[in-house]
């Protein structure tokens, strides 16, 4: 004879298989299932199974895992992108930030893409905020832009 833990997870486990390969659209369709596989059970516990198992509605009204769907929805999402629209992932890439004066980032940034297609990954600028993503050697570019900006001065 089966312990009453053993009958609850072995119920719960027929529940999540059901969800997993049948479009269930109500409590009453997953209870004749369940009958049909010599499961009996109350509606109210049948709606504990579906809370502990995180089973929920989703938006085409079928039954499905929820935080286990969505996850995996998720997975398959960024798995897609990453293929399709990832061009590259450097190696060792370095930040390091910039602040311009009269909202000046986006120009600054655009001319050292430019300038530099081998050196400048990508920038990011906002307002007077500009971050620039290199593929190394941070200190000597920096040295070589600190030099520009000195000459202007001189």
């Amino acid at each position: 004879m089966l312990s009453h833990n053993s009958h609850i997870h072995k119920r719960r486990a027929l529940i999540k298989r059901l969800v997993e390969e049948k479009n269930i659209e109500s409590q009453d369709e997953m209870m004749n299932l369940l009958i049909k596989e010599g499961v009996t059970l109350t509606q109210p516990t049948l709606s504990r199974d579906f809370r502990e198992l995180d089973i929920i509605k989703s938006t085409e009204g079928q039954y499905i895992i929820g935080e286990a769907h969505e996850r995996e929805r998720q997975k398959t999402l960024l798995k897609q992108l990453l293929s399709e629209e990832v061009e590259a992932i450097p190696e060792k890439p370095e930040i390091f930030f910039i602040q311009t004066r009269n909202e000046s980032a986006s120009l600054l940034g655009h001319l050292l893409k430019v300038s530099y297609p081998q050196k400048v990954i990508d920038v990011l600028a906002v307002g007077n905020s500009l971050i620039v993503v290199t593929n190394g050697g941070n200190k000597l570019f920096r040295k070589e832009l600190e030099g520009m900006i000195n000459e202007k001065k001189n």
